[in-house]
């Protein structure tokens, strides 16, 4: 919860079905954390090693090199598991991050 009392992010994102787009669900996640970030469910030093993690992970999409990718999405999942754990994020806000972010690594592997 922010400084000024408790916010509620919805997160958009179509249900998780075979044959997601990892590009666009790696967007849609980016803005999922930027969206903690604005109302301070998130620090920067929390925010910023998953988003670079992602832009990284999109970088290697973008050059075949999906290995690589899937390694940093993996990353990525680690970094939102250990903010749910320590109750950065709700289990609400993390669990579909990391749904989307499997489904993702599912369609790259």
């Amino acid at each position: 919860a922010g400084a000024f009392g408790t916010a509620t992010v919805t997160i958009a994102l179509n249900d998780v079905v075979e044959g997601v787009d990892p590009v666009a669900v790696i967007d849609d996640v980016i803005s999922a954390i930027d969206e903690f970030l604005a109302i301070g469910d998130l620090s920067n030093g929390q925010a910023n090693p998953i988003r670079n993690l992602l832009n990284q992970a999109l970088l290697f999409i973008a050059n075949d090199r999906v290995a690589k990718a899937v390694e940093k999405l993996r990353a990525a999942v680690t970094r939102v598991t250990n903010l749910v754990n320590n109750g950065s994020l709700t289990s609400a806000e993390g669990l579909p991050l990391i749904d989307w972010l499997e489904a993702a690594i599912d369609e790259l592997s």
